[in-house]
């Protein structure tokens, strides 16, 4: 082979990897450690009420919520339930792009990339899990307020 397809193959393995890390670390952080900043888990879940454990921005427990809803909305507890579950998958897509960025950045202006290409794909990558996760939690929130 020569040394310019090794050095392609080298560059796509190395990006292989770089995700492999990112996805590596926020499946750690989503799941084993269960960060969430104003995330949200479910506590307890009974036939008419849901409690629900609230968090701050650092990730930590906030408040407990018991969640109540009128009669002709109890599919909204199930709706509660389902949101909260998805919870994590959007945390770790979140956090596999905050992982990504940083290094994708270094690689691209090592190789000597123009900024404006690398930011543009720095936002591109940045935007869809921003607005899935604010998306679940709007969605939580209004539930949980009753305005659903």
């Amino acid at each position: 082979m020569s040394e310019k397809t090794l050095s392609k193959i080298r560059g796509f393995l190395l990006n292989v990897l770089f995700m492999i890390i990112a996805f590596m670390m926020s499946y750690i952080m989503a799941y084993e450690i269960g960060y969430a900043p104003l995330g949200y888990e479910i506590i307890e879940k009974k036939e008419e009420t849901v409690l629900v454990q609230s968090h701050n921005l650092l990730g930590l427990k906030e408040e407990k919520i018991n969640f109540h809803p009128a009669d002709y909305k109890e599919w909204h507890i199930d709706m509660l339930v389902d949101r909260v579950g998805y919870l994590k998958q959007d945390y770790l897509l979140f956090f596999a792009s905050i992982f990504a960025v940083p290094l994708l950045i270094i690689k691209e202006l090592y190789r000597g990339k123009q900024k404006r290409i690398v930011l543009f794909a720095v936002l591109f990558l940045m935007v869809y899990p921003t607005i899935t996760l604010m998306s679940s939690l709007n969605d939580i929130e209004s539930i949980l307020a009753g305005t659903y």
